[in-house]
C-alpha cells in the first residue's frame, strides 16, 4: 500500500470528525437556545391557543350529532305523502291504504334512524289535541301515554320551532325513579311535534371524550343557561361558578383568576358548550416541557460528542475495506490518472459505482415491465371465465321463448333482460374504469334481481350527490361483491327485519370516500383480526376468493394503498366497510 493512499485515508479521519461535530453540535445548541427561548416566552399562550382550537374541533362533533337528530323533521317535510299521512293517522281512527303506504316508509326510516343511534331512547311524534301520537312506530292514544313531562315542559315554555331540556322519564308504571334524559322537540311545517329522548348518561361520557386536559370541566347549557350535561369535573364545580361563566358571555384566559374558559355556541343556537381548564394544569406542562428540554439539549451534546467518533470511525472501516478490495482483489484494474489535489478515497469506486447503477436501473426497467404486464394478466383472470357470447344467445332464445309463451312480455322478460345487462358489464374489459354513476346502476340493477328472489333480504339506503358520480372512474363490480357478502354473512340483530345497508358516498378534494354499513350481528375481535390479516396476506397477489379479498385486492392493484378496504365490527353492532375512490380525469380511463 503506497504512502499516499495512507495519508488520504488519515485525512479522511480527521476531516470526517470535524464534519461530524460541526453538523451536530452547532445546530444542537443553536436549536436548544431557540427552544428554550420560545418554550419561556411563547409556549404559555400558544397552549392556551391550541386549548381553544381543540375544543372547537371537538365541539363540531357535537354540532354533527344535532345534525344527525335533525333529520326525521327534514325527512318528513320532504315527502307530502308521509306528512298527510302522518296527519289523518294522528286525528282519525281509520286510514285508507295509500296513508298505510306512506306509514309504512316513515316507519321504516324511523327505525333506521333509532337503530342505528344507540343513544336514542325512544322518538315520538305528535299533534297538539289529536287523539293519537307514534311512538317508536306504534300509534298510542294520547290518554294511555304515561309519559305526559315532555308535553308539559313544551307547553309552559312556548317554543315556535325547537327546545330542549333534561328530564326524568318513565315508560311504565311501576318504575319508580324513571331514566334521566335529554329531550328534544321540533315543531314541522304543519305543527306537528317531533320528540326524541336521548340518554343522559351517553352525553356525559360523549362530554368525558371531549376533554383535552386534565381537570378539564365541560358541559352543556340552553340558552337560558340550565345545564343540560356535564362530564365528571363539571359536576364537582359550584354552581355560581357556573353562573359566572355563563354571564361572561365570551372567552377568558384568565376567568375567575384561576382558570381559562372557552365557551361556543352551536350551530342551532339553541346550546352553549363551555370548557373550564385550571391554568395551573396548562402552566404546569410549560414548565415540565422547558425542564425536559434542558436536560434533553445537554444529553445531546454529549450524545453528539460520541456519535460523531462512531459515525467516523465506521464509515472510515467501511471505506478503508472498499478501496482494500479494489487495491488488492480487482481483477482488471482502473486506469485513472489521479491528481495530486484530489484526497477523496471514493475516487477508486466512482467508476464501478456508476456501471452498477447504469446495470441496476436497466434491470429495474425490465421488472417494473414484467410486473405491470404480470398484473395486468392475473386482473383479467378474474372477470374472463367463460365465453360471453354463448350466455347473451341463450338468455335472448330464452327471452324470445318466454314472451311467445305468455303473448307478451313478462316479469320474466325483464329479468332476463336486466340480468344480461349484468352480466355483459362484468365480462368487459377489467382493465377500463367506467363512471361511478354507471357502477352504481349496475348495482341497483342487481339489487332490484336480489328483491325479485327475496324482497326482504336487505334493505339498501344509498346517500349521495348526483352531480359527483360522472367525474369519477371506478372499477368493475365494485358494490355487488360486498353486497353479496353482507347477504351471506350478516345476520339481523332483531327478528326477521330484513339487513339494513347504508351506502354512503362523500366527496372529497382529491377522492370519493365510500362506507358501507349494516346493521347485522357482526364479528367478535378475534374474528375482525382473521378477516384483516387474510386481507393483508392478499395484498401481494390476486385469489380464487370472491367478496373482501377479491375487492380489496382489486383496489390495490386499481389505485394505490391509499384505497385498500377498511373492515370494522363490534358483535351486535353490524359491519363496517371503508375504502376511497380517487377523482381522475375522465380520459385516464385505464390503469
Amino acid at each position: 500500500m503506497n504512502g499516499r493512499i495512507k495519508g488520504i485515508r488519515r485525512r479522511f479521519f480527521v476531516n470526517s470528525l470535524a464534519k461530524y461535530m460541526l453538523m451536530l453540535l452547532v445546530p444542537m445548541l443553536l436549536l436548544s437556545s431557540v427552544i428554550g427561548w420560545v418554550i419561556a416566552n411563547q409556549v404559555p399562550a400558544l397552549v392556551r391557543e391550541n386549548s381553544e382550537s381543540l375544543f372547537s374541533v371537538s365541539s363540531l362533533s357535537l354540532d354533527t350529532l344535532f345534525k344527525e337528530l335533525l333529520q326525521p323533521k327534514i325527512f318528513i317535510e320532504a315527502n307530502p305523502d308521509i306528512h298527510l299521512g302522518l296527519l289523518q293517522y294522528l286525528e282519525e281512527d281509520q286510514v285508507d291504504e295509500k296513508t298505510q303506504s306512506a306509514l309504512l316508509k316513515l316507519n321504516q326510516y324511523l327505525d333506521t334512524t333509532r337503530i342505528s343511534r344507540n343513544y336514542i331512547h325512544s322518538l315520538y311524534i305528535a299533534k297538539q289535541d289529536a287523539p293519537y301520537l307514534l311512538v317508536n312506530g306504534q300509534r298510542i292514544a294520547s290518554s294511555r301515554m304515561l309519559d305526559q313531562s315532555w308535553q308539559q315542559a313544551y307547553d309552559a315554555d312556548e317554543a315556535e320551532n325547537f327546545l330542549i331540556f333534561k328530564r326524568t322519564l318513565r315508560s311504565y308504571s311501576f318504575e319508580q325513579e324513571g331514566i334521566p334524559v335529554i329531550t328534544l322537540v321540533y315543531v314541522t311545517k304543519y305543527h306537528e311535534l317531533i320528540v326524541i329522548n336521548l340518554f343522559q348518561s351517553y352525553f356525559s361520557h360523549f362530554l368525558d371524550s371531549l376533554t383535552q386536559h386534565e381537570h378539564e370541566a365541560i358541559w352543556v347549557s340552553d340558552a337560558k343557561g340550565t345545564i343540560l350535561s356535564e362530564n365528571w369535573t363539571a359536576s364537582k364545580l359550584s354552581v355560581q361558578l357556573k353562573d359566572a361563566a355563563y354571564a361572561t358571555g365570551k372567552n377568558q384566559t384568565d376567568f375567575a383568576h384561576a382558570y381559562q374558559l372557552t365557551r361556543r355556541q352551536l350551530d342551532n343556537k339553541a346550546l352553549i358548550l363551555y370548557s373550564l381548564i385550571p391554568n395551573e394544569v396548562l402552566n404546569a406542562s410549560s414548565h415540565v416541557v422547558f425542564c425536559i428540554t434542558l436536560i434533553a439539549a445537554s444529553l445531546a451534546v454529549l450524545v453528539s460528542l460520541v456519535l460523531s467518533v462512531i459515525f467516523t470511525r465506521k464509515s472510515f472501516a467501511q471505506i478503508n475495506k472498499i478501496v482494500t478490495l479494489f487495491e488488492e482483489d480487482m481483477r482488471s484494474p482502473l486506469q485513472l490518472e489521479m491528481q495530486e489535489s484530489w484526497k477523496d478515497p471514493f475516487y477508486y469506486i466512482l467508476d464501478h459505482v456508476v456501471s452498477l447503477y447504469v446495470r441496476e436501473a436497466h434491470l429495474r426497467s425490465d421488472l417494473l415491465q414484467h410486473s405491470y404486464d404480470l398484473v395486468k394478466a392475473r386482473l383479467a383472470a378474474l372477470q374472463y371465465q367463460i365465453n360471453p357470447h354463448f350466455i347473451f344467445n341463450t338468455l335472448q332464445v330464452i327471452d324470445l321463448q318466454i314472451a311467445k309463451a305468455q303473448g307478451k312480455p313478462v316479469l320474466a322478460n325483464l329479468m332476463i333482460q336486466q340480468f344480461s345487462q349484468l352480466l355483459r358489464y362484468s365480462l368487459e374489459d377489467p382493465t377500463t374504469l367506467v363512471p361511478l354513476s354507471q357502477e352504481i346502476a349496475m348495482t341497483k340493477t342487481f339489487l332490484q334481481l336480489l328483491y325479485y328472489r327475496n324482497a326482504k333480504a336487505m334493505q339498501v339506503i344509498w346517500f349521495y350527490e348526483e352531480e359527483v358520480l360522472d367525474c369519477v372512474l371506478s372499477i368493475r363490480m365494485l358494490f355487488q361483491p360486498l353486497l353479496e357478502n353482507v347477504l351471506s354473512h350478516a345476520q339481523p340483530k332483531e327478528g326477521d327485519q330484513p339487513i339494513q345497508v347504508r351506502i354512503r358516498l362523500t366527496a372529497r378534494k382529491d377522492y370519493i370516500h365510500c362506507s358501507i354499513i349494516d346493521n347485522g350481528c357482526g364479528v367478535s375481535s378475534e374474528r375482525l383480526q382473521e378477516i384483516r390479516t387474510r386481507l393483508g396476506e392478499q395484498a401481494s397477489g390476486l385469489s380464487d376468493q370472491v367478496g373482501l379479498a377479491n375487492v380489496h385486492t382489486r383496489l390495490l392493484l386499481s389505485f394505490d394503498a391509499s384505497c385498500a378496504l377498511k373492515v370494522y365490527s363490534r358483535p351486535a353492532h353490524g359491519f363496517a366497510l371503508f375504502f376511497r375512490i380517487p377523482r381522475m380525469r375522465m380520459e385516464n380511463d385505464t390503469f
